[in-house]
């Protein structure tokens, strides 16, 4: 179960820089690489220890992840710049890019660089390139965000013996991290099937791209 967890959340990590070179190659793109590769390596540590305490969110990012193997290397900002670490709980109805989960219980992680400042404006950065890339791109990114969806909805069946109604019993139980995005400003929604159960539960459509199942690119 870990090990699947584990693979949504790399998919996620490489969706997400599919789509780097738009935000152009300076030190302000590659100090954010970095950042969220800490919150992806993080995220990872925590599906193997739980019930980590959010206080050590910052000693396990300094040593126990390079140590642990979820770094290849330790992390740093290219024009020098220091980061620093700080949690807060997040609510039940905000669900950002840096949040993480441990102990049952969500936070927001703050990775602020000395220069280039919060993470937050990386990721806002970036979501503004996404919807400059050409059609076929968005079509290509949306399938991979509703096969995201898919694998949300069988892993919910898998733990809970029961099928998710909706996207925000994805999100509130923590099996989509955060709301995806269609760059082509679809909306997601999952249409009941008759029959089946987990992934084979509900077609996944976008307001824009259509069925899952049925788009060509």
């Amino acid at each position: 179960m870990r090990t699947y967890i584990k693979i949504v959340v790399l998919a996620l990590f490489i969706s997400f820089f599919s789509f780097r070179a738009f935000a152009g190659d300076d030190h302000f793109n590659k100090c954010g690489e970095a950042r969220n590769l800490i919150l992806c390596g993080l995220e990872l540590y925590l599906i193997d220890h739980m019930d980590a305490a959010p206080e050590s969110f910052e000693k396990i990012i300094n040593t126990g992840l390079v140590e642990g193997e979820y770094l290849s290397a330790p992390q740093s900002c290219p024009s020098g710049g220091t980061f620093s670490y700080s949690f807060k709980p997040a609510g039940d109805d905000i669900f950002p890019r840096n949040a993480v989960t441990s102990g049952g219980k969500r936070y927001i992680l703050e990775i602020n660089c000395s220069v280039h400042g919060v993470i937050d404006v990386y990721f806002a950065e970036n979501e503004k390139k996404k919807f400059a890339m050409p059609s076929t791109e968005k079509a290509g990114a949306c399938i991979s965000n509703m096969k995201t969806i898919k694998g949300a909805l069988e892993l919910y069946y898998m733990d809970k013996n029961a099928d998710a109604r909706s996207m925000e019993d994805l999100l509130k139980n923590g099996y989509l991290k955060c709301n995806p995005t269609c760059y082509s400003n679809g909306k997601y929604e999952l249409k009941k099937r008759a029959s089946g159960f987990g992934a084979a539960s509900c077609d996944v459509e976008c307001t824009v791209h259509g069925n899952l199942e049925k788009i060509k690119l």
